[in-house]
C-alpha cells in the first residue's frame, strides 16, 4: 500500500466513526481482545484542513503518544512508519513540516530529520527533542 493509499484509508476510517465509537475505541487497550491500533489511531485525531490534529494523550515529551504492543510511541512516528512501510531505529527522528507543529499526526506532514534540524524546530516551538 502506498503512503497516499494508507493516508486515504485512515481518513476514511476516521470519518466513518461515530462519537460513541470514538470514545469506545480510545478507551480500549490493544491486543487480540482490544481494538486494532489503526482504529484507535483513526479515532484519535480530528481533521483540520489538511492536518490531523491529535485529540488524545500527550506524553511527557509534550508529543502525541499512543501505546502499540505495550510500548509507548509518538503517534506521528507510528503513522509515518505505517504509511511508508518501514521501521525506524531509535536514532531516526520524524519531524513536523506543517504549521500545526507536533500536534499534527498526518504522515504527509512529517519527514525524517537530522538531530540538529529537530533541535532547531524544537527551539522554535520550545519543545523537547525526543526520538520516541
Amino acid at each position: 500500500m502506498s503512503k497516499d493509499e494508507w493516508c486515504a484509508s485512515m481518513e476514511l476510517r476516521s470519518r466513518m466513526l461515530s462519537e460513541k465509537q470514538r470514545a469506545e475505541y480510545v478507551s480500549k487497550g490493544s491486543g487480540p481482545r482490544g481494538v486494532a491500533v489503526e482504529d484507535r489511531f483513526a479515532a484519535s485525531f480530528r481533521r483540520e484542513g489538511e492536518c490531523w490534529v491529535w485529540q488524545r494523550r500527550v506524553g511527557t515529551s509534550c508529543l502525541p503518544t499512543m501505546t502499540v504492543q505495550s510500548h509507548p510511541v509518538t503517534s506521528a512516528r507510528w503513522a509515518w512508519m505505517e504509511a511508508h512501510g518501514v521501521d525506524l531505529t531509535p536514532d531516526d527522528l520524524v519531524g513536523s513540516t506543517c504549521g500545526t507543529g507536533p500536534m499534527c499526526v498526518n504522515p504527509q506532514h512529517h519527514a525524517l530529520v537530522t538531530r540538529s534540524e529537530a533541535q532547531r524546530h524544537a527551539q522554535e516551538r520550545r519543545l523537547p527533542v525526543t526520538s520516541g
